[in-house]
């Protein structure tokens, strides 16, 4: 056996050593001899750096306390896969997020090679806490007005009145 780096370089294998430059191609050589002594021909084996994958999570926003997130893994390929710091595999997961948390996915090309995503927070949304006032009770023929106070949630709020004019309630 002759090429670099070998870590072992005798008998029917080797062991090469820690192929470390992205984008370079590793050619290793090979004879044999008999008990003759007679010598083969020299053959080749190439061996390429394959391409270190970009993993990615998509989208990350904050969603309502309680909801589920979709989060999507981009990076590994059509034929890679992906494990997230869940536990879950699969390129796309919807946990169920009642606090900010953080996910990581280590995605695996089709070659076998890995990469970890950056970290991505998910954060929640308050849900709108609402208080109502009025009177409770009026008399025949008379109106009332009823006042919504809405805390917490977002800047954007909105309320949707819904009437119930059925008996006894």
């Amino acid at each position: 056996w002759r090429g670099n780096p070998l870590t072992t370089t005798t008998g029917e294998s080797i062991t090469t050593g820690i192929l470390n430059e992205s984008a370079k191609n590793y050619t290793f050589y090979v004879s044999a001899k008999d008990g003759h002594n007679c010598q083969s021909k020299e053959t080749s084996w190439t061996v390429s750096m394959a391409t270190t994958p970009s993993i990615t999570i998509n989208p990350v926003a904050n969603v309502c306390i309680g909801s589920t997130a979709q989060l999507t893994a981009d990076g590994a390929g059509q034929l890679g896969t992906y494990e997230w710091s869940t536990g879950e595999t699969g390129k796309t997961i919807e946990p169920i997020i009642n606090e900010a948390t953080t996910f990581t996915v280590t995605g695996t090309t089709a070659d076998g090679c890995k990469a970890t995503s950056n970290p991505k927070t998910v954060g929640i949304n308050e849900k709108p806490v609402i208080s109502i006032s009025g009177k409770r009770e009026i008399c025949l023929n008379e109106s009332t007005n009823i006042t919504v106070s809405i805390t917490n949630g977002s800047s954007q709020q909105s309320c949707e009145w819904i009437s119930d004019t059925g008996e006894g309630t």
